[in-house]
């Protein structure tokens, strides 16, 4: 016996029993079984399990199986005549699919490719699986998602955000990007909340895209503000350059095979002063302070990541196969190395599972990559400035004093140089008029080869 008096078979026993229960609550979450049966029934009048089917619109058979798994499990309560109702007490946990009860609806999806998984362990296998091996995981997260943010997004984790988002978003005219959007589900609740901004989600997954395309307001209207692209978050569009003033991942960075390729390119595409909040799991970076501090919360984060997280983003040579809980410190780190020298970790208590950690693009640094190119702009501004001045005080031969014409060379430059800079801060005619050589000439994302992510971060 161990010292807390259940042997190690005890527990592993207890746990079969666990993983059985609950992928049955999964089912009944699924068919609306637990609503049904707290719409239909109390202590005082409890039902029989071909009254709850008939309700549900199931079998009776099937029902009756399900009715009894949960009664044993002391999920709902049975009395000797057979009947089932669900405890006063437990009928909001029950029938309002709450975060914890769809939670347990998570292995199924997470199980479907686990014998490909078996292989990624194995020292010759691959280096890990493909987003499209997991065909009902989008679907799922999409539910958790809701379950999990719904109520909070708009009235908690926006405002927390900070840097006038709010009053921003209201005012419209502004640009949102979803990366990693899956479903679809954050990018539409925001669309259909403020109607004045724009919102683009952008998902590497063809099903997730096909999905979100799908999504419409609570209306029934298509959205007019709203739009979803298939990409890799690692290559976004060049013309996307300082063109977001607010960019949003939720729970999909540490999926990235190369998640420093990702936040850099979410630093190059968020306008000066633009605001990124990630979305992240819990974790200190460190197992044994995971354990002591989250508890069972820590093992199932883990083993999420095992399942799915860790082999999505490890499904390449140079990835860096960081997992769901990589960690604030490590999370910390990688967005000061990609271009977020200051990052601020925002306590969300409204998500159980999650941490938000917020950055901003500074203006400074939209300066450095002016500099970049300030040998073309200097060049430009000089040769337009001296054909003026030889045009209008050399060739004319004009009898102008030196400080005249000195004035009239600032008067003349001063628009030009501040004309470029215009043409420079706006993405749509910098593709247009210098986006080939721009393109060529841009300083590429440091290309930070594989190493031990536990070294690195």
């Amino acid at each position: 016996m161990s010292s807390s008096g259940t042997s190690m078979k005890e527990k592993l026993f207890n746990l079969a029993v666990s993983n059985i229960v609950s992928n049955a609550v999964s089912i009944g979450q699924r068919l609306n079984l637990f609503k049904t049966l707290s719409d239909i029934s109390s202590e005082k009048n409890p039902v029989l399990p071909e009254q709850l089917a008939q309700a549900a619109g199931c079998k009776e058979r099937y029902v009756r199986e399900w009715c009894n798994c949960m009664a044993c499990g002391k999920i709902i309560e049975v009395n000797e005549e057979e009947k089932f109702w669900i405890k006063e007490e437990n009928v909001d946990a029950l029938g309002n699919s709450c975060f914890e009860l769809v939670m347990n609806g998570m292995m199924a999806p997470l199980l479907e490719p686990i014998d490909n998984l078996v292989e990624c362990f194995k020292k010759e296998g691959p280096f890990g699986l493909e987003y499209s091996q997991f065909s009902n995981f989008q679907s799922f997260m999409g539910t958790m998602s809701q379950a999990l943010h719904e109520k909070h997004v708009v009235s908690d984790m926006l405002p927390a955000i900070g840097n006038g988002i709010v009053e921003k978003l209201e005012a419209g005219g502004v640009r949102v990007l979803d990366v990693g959007c899956g479903s679809g589900f954050h990018s539409s609740l925001l669309a259909e909340q403020y109607p004045k901004a724009h919102f683009v989600g952008l998902d590497i997954g063809s099903d997730a895209i096909k999905q979100a395309k799908e999504r419409k307001t609570k209306a029934g209207a298509v959205f007019n503000n709203l739009e979803f692209i298939e990409c890799d978050a690692g290559k976004m569009p060049e013309i996307w350059t300082d063109s977001f003033d607010l960019v949003l991942i939720f729970d999909a960075c540490h999926d990235q095979c190369r998640p420093d390729l990702c936040v850099q390119e979410i630093h190059r595409v968020l306008k000066p002063n633009g605001t990124f909040a990630m979305v992240e799991v819990l974790g200190s970076s460190n197992v044994f302070t995971d354990k002591s501090t989250m508890g069972s919360l820590a093992a199932m984060m883990y083993g999420c990541s095992m399942f799915h997280c860790l082999p999505v983003g490890s499904n390449c040579s140079e990835a860096l196969c960081m997992g769901a809980m990589w960690g604030q410190k490590r999370a910390v780190d990688l967005l000061k190395k990609c271009g977020f020298p200051e990052v601020r970790v925002v306590d969300t208590p409204y998500f159980p599972i999650n941490l938000i950690k917020e950055a901003r693009k500074e203006w400074k640094e939209f300066i450095d990559e002016i500099r970049n190119h300030g040998t073309i702009i200097v060049i430009f501004f000089c040769t337009i400035s001296l054909s003026c001045f030889v045009q209008f005080f050399v060739k004319e031969e004009t009898d102008v004093s030196f400080p005249v014409a000195f004035a009239f060379l600032i008067f003349v430059s001063a628009p030009i140089a501040a004309n470029v800079l215009f043409l420079w801060n706006d993405p749509t005619y910098r593709s247009k008029l210098f986006g080939k050589f721009f393109i060529k000439n841009r300083r590429q994302p440091t290309d930070i080869v594989r190493v031990a992510s536990r070294e690195m971060f």
